[in-house]
């Protein structure tokens, strides 16, 4: 996706640890999120815009796995990752 560097960006520069996945195949989603303080973890799928949809296997990821998947969209997603992440 286009906006993968740029929320992986802002991601980090909110102290997140951002792993990115993509290399798993389609395995795994987009990226690995991790709140330093809390230890809390997500796993995350970037989409440029709200018509972006997920891989049929990515989706099943989620649906498999929906407690530890977040799909970001936007800066303001980002934030409200942030935000869930250092409850």
């Amino acid at each position: 996706d286009n906006s993968h560097n740029a929320r992986a960006l802002e991601m980090k520069t909110l102290g997140l640890h951002v792993e990115d996945t993509t290399q798993a195949g389609g395995a795994l989603l987009d990226v690995s999120v991790r709140h330093r303080g809390t230890g809390r973890q997500f796993y995350v799928e970037v989409k440029n815009d709200s018509k972006g949809k997920t891989t049929p296997l990515a989706q099943k990821f989620i649906d498999e796995n929906p407690e530890a998947c977040r799909v970001i969209r936007s800066q303001a997603d980002v934030l409200a990752l942030w935000n869930e992440l250092q409850r």
